[in-house]
């Protein structure tokens, strides 16, 4: 049967899968409560440590600061590697462009409907 212009659609509606609904549960955390759990990002403790002071943590301070540390000390010295990472992460890596400075010979063809300048006419 071909359906007339009066009929109309039927789509079959679609199954939801039961790990759609856990999705939309409501957040986990209460308010003042963490959302990263894990705490910043070595970014994020890189940009606020160049906001003061650089102070060298202690014997049982968590890994990410003292490489936060170190990476500033070294970027400090003038170290290469350091102080590359420490400009890529806060400022953004730059985009290298190179342009090229050479003679370049092009060659054109000339076909019909074309016509051919001299180059020694003045």
């Amino acid at each position: 049967m071909v359906p007339s212009s009066g009929d109309k659609k039927v789509t079959a509606k679609r199954k939801m899968h039961p790990n759609s609904l856990a999705n939309l549960k409501p957040i986990l955390w209460k308010p003042g409560e963490s959302g990263n759990p894990k705490g910043s990002s070595l970014t994020q403790r890189l940009q606020d440590a160049m906001e003061k002071p650089l102070v060298e943590p202690g014997a049982g301070a968590a890994a990410g600061d003292r490489l936060v540390h170190a990476t500033l000390q070294g970027a400090i010295d003038l170290q290469p590697t350091p102080f590359r990472e420490t400009w890529d992460r806060t400022e953004g890596k730059v985009i290298e462009k190179h342009a090229l400075i050479t003679d370049v010979n092009v060659k054109f063809t000339i076909g019909e409907g074309f016509e051919k300048i001299d180059d020694n006419q003045d």
